[in-house]
């Protein structure tokens, strides 16, 4: 799981995106297994996210009731 330049942002959000869909994690979950295993505080983790992956974050977030819902307009 460890990438070769772990300071290079899009390196670490396609590693992200590929833990999520081959363990079938959740976003957070996926950060966290991802710093733990190599040996990465959450504080350095957070600096590399994406906005993309951030977004993600914030929807599971909602889901979960740790953020207040968003309006969404109907489409």
């Amino acid at each position: 799981m460890c990438i070769r330049d772990r300071n290079d942002p899009v390196e670490f959000n396609k590693e992200i995106e590929s833990i999520v869909k081959t363990k079938n994690m959740s976003y957070m979950d996926a950060l966290l297994f991802y710093g733990d295993e190599n040996k990465l505080e959450s504080e350095t983790l957070a600096t590399m996210i994406s906005s993309k992956i951030k977004a993600k974050l914030r929807v599971e977030a909602e889901e979960l009731h740790f953020f207040p819902r968003t309006a969404k307009l109907p489409i």
